[in-house]
């Protein structure tokens, strides 16, 4: 029984290591436009060993950085967590105030994710995304 139970560790194991079938499927499947962008307001109130003053917001936008798109599979949640050291919640969520490695860099080949670079104002623009649960990750100044 033990063995079995090994065995399928293992496997589980090897599978998540590895871009399989199914990083391959998904870049293969058709796909559609996908755009947006990303701005994201700062607090006005900071905390201080004090309590706490307010300061002046800013916004702040991927513009001129890079927004990229990550298919929530087994490997990728792997490389995630354990290569680039961002935790996530079970259902695909980023856990917040959990430190980690947070490296932008894909340490793998960039066939199985898609990025591009954020325009003026944070806009960003894929031009062919599958259907699918996906990450998405970006850059900001």
């Amino acid at each position: 029984m033990a063995a079995i139970q090994r065995a399928n560790e293992e496997r589980e194991v090897s599978q998540r290591l590895h871009a399989g079938a199914v990083e391959q499927s998904w870049f293969e499947r058709e796909g559609f436009p996908l755009s947006g962008n990303v701005e994201v307001k700062t607090p006005t109130i900071i905390a201080t060993p004090d309590g706490s003053r307010p300061v002046e917001p800013e916004t702040l936008t991927c513009e001129g950085l890079s927004a990229r798109l990550i298919p929530d599979t087994p490997h990728h949640r792997w490389v995630l967590e354990h290569r680039l050291g961002f935790a996530l919640e079970p259902g695909g969520e980023w856990r917040s105030g959990v430190p980690g490695l947070h490296r932008w860099a894909w340490p793998e080949s960039p066939a199985y994710v898609q990025d591009v670079e954020c325009g003026s104002g944070g806009v960003f623009s894929f031009p062919k995304i599958p259907d699918g649960r996906y990450f998405f990750m970006a850059g900001l100044n």
